[in-house]
């Protein structure tokens, strides 16, 4: 039927409305939805994600600036890296200098990698990923491009032993051990021949260096498994390259990366009733012989602080963040261990390290903590306190707290010719050095020694 002009100005006006406008808006996206245009919502720019929510939740993504306490001269300190890099293979081929950068600026003495996603027969192939460390990896056999850990260690600082082998790999199938294999004399030796030069390697594949200057402490020995608490003769998730122990001579050093519950929690029963359980009765047997510094990605987001929108309806059915994952991890540390960050900035917000990649959750910092440091709680200082407010301390209470904990306990320590473990002198986490590359941020544990 052939409208008047009168109707057509009318029809015209009230699709411009407002009312009408959001009506069309809302009807084509139901549309989008029930043609099963797919259950995720679409990646969303920073701009209009910043946008969305209302001032109360907006203040929720506010990040504290936490700096790290001022180091002492009186203390040597081993700085120990954890990082879930989502790929090795994809990071070296394009943002190896991300990489690179990361240790240069910060010098760690040892780096956890998690999800490094390679398969055993690549091991070779990255013992040189970082000039001056050696690695040692442990990946998965029972499904390709799937979890793997690694541990990279440094040579300058660390006594490696055997470990340090000529441009090789250890084997992923056995455990390493920094004990030298006796050596037969060669004929040669009683004739005064020359010395192998910094770079010759010894007749058990020991590479032969010059006395090192600054060895802090020894590495005695790594592990890729864990033993199941119950039956010694299995390990605990075997195949899937989990876990990396190294012993050093005053600790334990863990590097993990914790079995996800998975896409609908097909896997929050494991988690709960196998995995932590086991592992947390494993820590403790390693902490009865000596303190124990674990890290990795947990995958749990332990305190409303630590995830960016704890009231959200969807938490409570998401994996890592299940009230039961949660009240887990509660457990694990209130007993003989402790979370390091919150025990040394326990009122800090927005200190996530993962945030969604697909709905650009960086820039406006709509994240998640999955990445921690756990220690023996033996190992902390007394808590630093913050002001009235219970905001994080100011680098000039940090400072003195500082002072008064050094002196009254660790300084009270006899120096020795060997320096031993003092304690844990700061955890933090690093924001600004990977981003664009990986999901998940590095966290940092700066141990003192005396």
């Amino acid at each position: 039927m052939k409208r008047t002009k009168s109707e057509i100005k009318e029809k015209d006006q009230l699709d411009a409305s407002p009312k009408r406008r959001r009506s069309s808006k809302s009807a084509v996206v139901e549309e989008d939805k029930a043609e099963g245009s797919g259950a995720e919502e679409a990646p969303v720019s920073p701009a209009k994600s910043k946008a969305r929510g209302s001032a109360d939740d907006r203040a929720s993504h506010i990040r504290d600036v936490v700096k790290p306490f001022p180091l002492r001269d009186e203390f040597d300190y081993l700085k120990v890296i954890s990082w879930n890099v989502n790929g090795l293979n994809a990071l070296v081929s394009s943002k190896k200098h991300v990489l690179d950068q990361l240790i240069d600026n910060h010098a760690p003495d040892v780096m956890f990698l998690q999800e490094t996603k390679i398969q055993e027969p690549m091991e070779g192939d990255y013992a040189d990923l970082v000039p001056g460390y050696h690695a040692i990896f442990s990946s998965s056999t029972v499904k390709k491009g799937y979890s793997g850990t690694c541990v990279l260690l440094k040579k300058a600082r660390l006594g490696l032993g055997s470990l340090v082998s000529d441009g090789a790999s250890t084997p992923a199938d056995t455990t390493v051990q920094a004990k030298k294999k006796p050596q037969q004399k060669k004929l040669s030796a009683f004739f005064g021949a020359p010395a192998p030069s910094s770079k010759e390697a010894t007749a058990d594949g020991a590479l032969k260096t010059e006395a090192p200057q600054n060895i802090l402490t020894d590495v005695i020995r790594v592990d890729r498994h864990f033993p199941d608490p119950a039956d010694s003769t299995r390990n605990v998730c075997d195949g899937e390259g989990r876990i990396m122990t190294v012993e050093l001579a005053d600790c334990f050093l863990v590097g993990v990366y914790v079995p996800n519950s998975g896409e609908g929690l097909k896997r929050l029963d494991y988690r709960l009733n196998e995995w932590d359980p086991k592992f947390r009765e494993h820590l403790c047997q390693l902490n009865a012989r000596k303190p124990v510094i674990l890290t990795g990605d947990l995958n749990v987001g332990h305190l409303d602080l630590d995830i960016h929108n704890p009231t959200a309806k969807h938490i409570a059915k998401q994996a890592g963040l299940t009230p039961e994952e949660r009240q887990s991890f509660t457990t694990f540390v209130t007993g003989p261990f402790r979370d390091a960050f919150r025990h040394f900035y326990p009122d800090a917000r927005g200190q996530f390290t993962y945030w969604s990649q697909r709905t650009f959750a960086r820039p406006v910092n709509k994240g998640i903590r999955l990445d921690y440091f756990v220690v023996s709680q033996a190992l902390l200082p007394p808590a630093v306190g913050g002001s009235d407010e219970g905001d994080v301390p100011t680098d000039e209470e940090k400072e003195a707290h500082r002072a008064v904990v050094d002196v009254s306990s660790w300084l009270q320590k006899d120096a020795a010719d060997k320096k031993s473990l003092v304690g844990v002198y700061d955890s933090y986490i690093l924001y600004e050095d990977t981003r664009g590359c990986s999901d998940h941020c590095p966290v940092v544990l700066c141990l003192a020694f005396r």
